[in-house]
């Protein structure tokens, strides 16, 4: 059962993410500093616009796959992409998917 591996990913993307999130925020950094580090740099930026477009294609994908396998509230993850963290968001939104493909899924 390798839907458990997707919920592992979400649970590390969550501490990792946040731990240095909260790292940035305890250096006396604010929002805007946050919102302006992507930009310090063309490497910040490439991996800045790297994960913006992942996470666009990666929202188009989950709310037309969502309603493809009977997921309600596929929606939810694009807004936790943003609130929290993509990385984040995506395993964690595997992870329910093979849920719901579990329900729906009859044995051979």
């Amino acid at each position: 059962m390798f839907k458990y591996c997707y919920l592992a990913l979400a649970v590390v993307a969550l501490l990792v993410c946040w731990y240095y999130n909260i790292l940035f925020m305890m250096t006396g950094h604010g929002l805007i500093d946050f919102i302006a580090a992507p930009v310090a740099s063309p490497a910040t930026q490439s991996l800045a616009f790297d994960l913006l477009i992942a996470t666009i294609a990666g929202s188009i994908w989950m709310v037309v796959e969502g309603k493809r396998v009977g997921m309600k509230h596929a929606w939810i993850y694009i807004v936790v992409s943003f609130v929290v963290a993509f990385g984040f968001a995506f395993p964690l939104f595997l992870f329910h998917r093979e849920c719901a493909m579990t329900k729906t899924s009859t044995p051979l």
